[in-house]
């Protein structure tokens, strides 16, 4: 593994649980983070550079930032090995001109719940080596061209702003004079229970429709939200995130400044005001 970030994290530890027979070589980078899982799984090792780490793998992950690309090009790939990113770039094409030949290529977008082996991981292309791993750790979908796994990738990338967006309506709650620990938990529970409903439905509009009591708050919050241009700003933001950039924080940065975020709060105020 070249890189040792959260995500690289949750694949080692899902890895590690799902068969310790993996044997995991983790190069040098974070080397706090990368002594940790060292110590917590016998089957993983630090070596001391990354040159290090490839020469000891048949197959290599790419978990580096997009902005460290550039590195690959430094260091020497055997022919043999397989390749598989879970950066949400370069593509393949550019990555195969960094790192010269290698047997195959592929990319995934993984999520930090591989760490429980649960979630499904995009993947690209079918019958690879990166869907190979991954339906080791939840399952992996498939799909038919990076553009598609681009898409995924900004997808995916949404999920600080909900979290983004829970914390602010929890310091709504608080600025109301509920308690700001009081706010946190029952927003969290709120959303908790709410989630919970995606285990049996992934139909968002029929979800949506049934919390949304005809001319009751969800109805009434929704129908501010829309006449606002919220949800079109969302995914004003997606685009703009897509594919030049995919990162969770400039997607939240690019709504924030947007003034989506402040959009549902102002919602709840209007809606406490009627």
């Amino acid at each position: 593994m070249l890189g040792v970030g959260s995500i690289a994290e949750a694949i080692v530890t899902g890895l590690s649980a799902s068969d310790p027979k993996w044997r995991i070589v983790l190069s040098p980078r974070n080397p706090a983070r990368s002594a940790r899982l060292a110590a917590a799984h016998p089957n993983v090792s630090v070596a001391t550079s990354n040159q290090a780490a490839l020469d000891a793998a048949d197959t290599v992950l790419l978990c580096l930032r997009a902005a460290d690309a550039p590195v690959l090009a430094e260091l020497s790939f055997r022919p043999e090995q397989r390749l598989i990113s879970v950066m949400p770039s370069p593509c393949v094409n550019d990555l195969a001109a960094l790192v010269g030949r290698v047997a195959a290529i592929s990319r995934a977008i993984p999520a930090v719940a591989v760490a429980d082996r649960a979630g499904l991981t995009p993947v690209y292309p079918a019958g690879s080596a990166a869907q190979t791993l991954f339906d080791e750790l939840g399952g992996s979908m498939a799909l038919a061209s990076e553009q598609q796994l681009d898409a995924a990738s900004a997808a995916s990338a949404t999920v600080a702003t909900y979290f983004a967006l829970l914390q602010d309506v929890a310091e709504w709650l608080a600025g109301r004079g509920v308690d700001e620990r009081q706010a946190r938990r029952l927003v969290a529970a709120v959303f908790a229970g709410a989630s919970a409903e995606l285990a049996h439905s992934s139909d968002f509009a029929e979800l949506a429709a049934q919390h949304a009591t005809p001319g009751g708050q969800n109805e009434r919050l929704v129908a501010r939200l829309r006449a606002a241009g919220m949800f079109g700003q969302f995914t004003d933001g997606l685009d703009a995130c897509w594919p030049s950039d995919r990162t969770a924080h400039q997607l939240v940065a690019r709504l924030r400044a947007a003034g989506m975020i402040g959009q549902l709060t102002d919602g709840l105020d209007a809606l406490l005001a009627e």
